[in-house]
């Protein structure tokens, strides 16, 4: 969020463990919602995870998991 030059941070965050971040990163360009992609060396520079500053909209309708 902080490298995002688009990016307002207010320390509220969205963890989820287990989704097709191509079909998210694709949804994101269509409503041109900027993001930034972390990158794992490792694994041939594969895109791991994501940043989204968002008003919650986006991600309703992913099922969370409370601990």
């Amino acid at each position: 969020m902080i490298d995002n030059p688009d990016s307002e941070w207010k320390n509220n965050y969205l963890i989820y463990l287990k989704c097709n971040l191509e079909k998210i990163m694709l949804k994101l360009q269509i409503f041109g919602i900027s993001y930034t992609e972390f990158h794992e060396p490792d694994l041939n520079d594969k895109v791991t995870a994501i940043a989204v500053l968002n008003n919650g909209n986006m991600f309703k309708r992913l099922k969370l998991i409370e601990g």
